[in-house]
């Protein structure tokens, strides 16, 4: 049975835009979600290793947990982070290990995402996928209830290897 055809009106906003040639224009909007970012002033952190520069090396040193740390540029009600294992064929991809859901975020210092260990192994080269929204009332939460303008991020840290 197919469903009824709904119509709906979809906005897009774009956080910002740049022409590489001249690099002068530029946009910024208000309602935009925040990005997971990686600066100097507030880097991601895992298991105590700044994820700074591909091929970082994170020492899990017998723990069973590490934890995960970033911050937002800009407001985010959720964020959900996604361990991946860097397959290196001849194309790579990315293989999802494990799914972490946070509504606290940005995750920090006090209330860090705890990644098992046993996802990692020391042959192998990860990142974390981090997609963040805005736009959900969790005052119940009820991931089912948006508010608009809904708005998502999405961005992936360093990689990494585990040793």
């Amino acid at each position: 049975m197919p469903f009824a055809a709904t119509p709906v009106a979809v906005t897009m906003n774009v956080v910002a835009v740049a022409s590489h040639w001249t690099m002068k224009a530029s946009v910024a909007l208000a309602d935009g979600v925040g990005i997971a970012e990686s600066t100097t002033a507030s880097p991601t952190m895992f298991g105590g290793t700044e994820l700074a520069s591909d091929g970082s090396s994170v020492a899990i040193g017998g723990a069973a947990m590490l934890p995960l740390t970033f911050a937002a540029d800009g407001p985010v009600d959720d964020c959900s982070v996604v361990l991946f294992r860097v397959e290196r064929a001849m194309t790579a991809s990315l293989t999802p290990i494990a799914r972490y859901i946070v509504t606290d975020t940005p995750a920090h210092a006090q209330f860090p995402i705890m990644v098992d260990a046993r996802f990692l192994d020391t042959s192998s080269l990860f990142t974390f996928g981090i997609h963040c929204e805005l736009g959900h009332d969790l005052s119940a939460n009820d991931f089912t209830q948006v508010t608009y303008p809904f708005s998502a991020s999405t961005t992936f840290t360093a990689t990494f290897t585990a040793h």
